[in-house]
């Protein structure tokens, strides 16, 4: 993929006359938000015998490849067609040079792998006071392949960092609802709040100054964005009662919910919810609804914030960094590795 490139320019190069792209296309095969970027690749696969060629674009998330098709210059379509990948598993090391995200991805080569390295440790450590200069990584990850070319990164296994002189370690273990960062030595049960996803990818944190994707202006970011494909489910973070639920220009469709002690917490920019009715109590780990792009969104995600008598608080600090759904697995890994 090369700088200007499009799906639709994709195809009109490929030899996709005016009526084969639009009826591809107008199929709705991409799920929604769906882009490509400079550097991501794409695959051509050419029948002469059939006069048919295929364009497979590969999912960021999911082991698929959303594919568009023509024959000759008369037909065309597209559909989804599952990807076996050939998984790699990948050990780099390094010392921190400057920031601790450009260190990783320069020696992995991806941003995206590095910021998923923070995952791991963003809800246990204030890394930028911790961090000494030259202070050591590594890292395990996967490298996605089909048919021997490599298409893109999978999921970070291991994580491992010199934190204020102690070398930490975070091993990720997937689960059939998401999947977890583990540390043996703590399960974070002090914190008054489950996460409310069951998989963590934070792409925007609490911040009193940021700069507003949308709006390019500088304004508070009073919570956490959880980055999920739309649709992943949503859960309450303790037992509390639905304060209310409805929609807005701002925060889409969303939910409130009072805890004790004079908590609440609030959840944006979802899909759908749940029937809720203001003065329901409910459960920690209960299901509000499901992730989307509500609102004022970019791409599916939940807003998380959470309030207390008034006043915004930064959910780092007060969340687990496992759903209610995951936490006997979390306990169960903890003492089996600590006995």
């Amino acid at each position: 993929m090369v700088s200007g490139d499009t799906i639709y320019s994709i195809l009109k190069r490929y030899g996709f006359n005016d009526n084969q792209r639009k009826a591809a296309l107008g199929q709705g095969l991409l799920p929604k938000n769906f882009v490509i970027s400079t550097g991501d690749l794409y695959r051509v696969i050419t029948d002469k015998k059939d006069s048919k060629t295929e364009i497979h674009f590969f999912s960021k998330k999911k082991p698929l490849a959303y594919s568009f098709w023509r024959k000759g210059q008369q037909t065309s379509g597209a559909s989804k067609v599952p990807i076996k990948y050939e998984t790699r598993v990948v050990t780099a090391r390094g010392a921190v040079r400057g920031s601790l995200v450009e260190s990783i991805a320069k020696t992995v080569g991806d941003d995206l792998v590095a910021y998923r390295f923070m995952d791991a440790f963003l809800l246990d450590y204030n890394i930028p006071k911790g961090l000494q200069k030259n202070a050591p990584f590594s890292i395990t990850y996967e490298k996605l392949y089909d048919r021997g070319q490599f298409i893109r990164f999978g999921e970070v296994l291991r994580a491992e960092l010199e934190i204020s002189g102690e070398r930490v370690a975070r091993v990720f273990k997937s689960l059939d609802e998401g999947g977890v960062f583990l540390d043996t030595k703590t399960d974070f049960s002090d914190r008054p709040f489950y996460a409310p996803v069951d998989y963590i990818r934070i792409s925007s944190l609490f911040q009193p100054r940021r700069l507003h994707p949308i709006k390019k202006y500088r304004k508070p970011h009073n919570g956490v964005d959880f980055e999920l494909p739309e649709g992943a489910p949503i859960y309450a973070v303790a037992a509390g009662e639905v304060l209310r639920t409805g929609r807005n220009r701002f925060a889409g469709k969303f939910v409130v919910i009072r805890h004790t002690n004079g908590y609440e917490t609030f959840y944006d920019h979802m899909s759908s919810v749940e029937d809720l009715k203001s003065g329901e109590k409910i459960r920690a780990g209960s299901l509000l609804g499901q992730v989307g792009c509500t609102g004022h969104c970019t791409k599916p995600h939940l807003h998380f914030v959470i309030k207390r008598y008034g006043r915004y608080l930064n959910p780092i600090l007060f969340i687990r960094n496992y759903s209610y759904g995951q936490r006997n697995v979390v306990f169960f890994a903890k003492n089996s590795k600590s006995s």
